[in-house]
């Protein structure tokens, strides 16, 4: 019994998901033909800024410099309270 009501109830949400999915292309979407690349417009705004790799370790070293500093200073808190 358990097992025909997890069919049924599989096969219905199966073709519920099947029944509300559109499977067909936008008529403005942007096809990739023979060896093209399409890239969003977010990454070649980025790269147009001028920010290159090691322009952004840096801001992620920095950001991680700071993030464990904090946690330091909030662990140290912490123990602080605690004793």
């Amino acid at each position: 019994m358990n097992r025909s009501l997890l069919l049924v109830v599989c096969d219905f949400l199966l073709l519920s998901i099947l029944a509300l999915a559109r499977f067909d292309v936008p008529k403005d979407a942007v096809i990739a033909q023979d060896g093209q690349k399409i890239v969003s417009k977010e990454v070649v705004e980025r790269i147009s800024d001028g920010e290159n790799y090691d322009d952004v370790v840096a801001e992620l070293e920095a950001t991680n410099e700071t993030l464990l500093e904090n946690l330091s200073s909030d662990k140290d808190d912490l123990i602080r309270t605690k004793t």
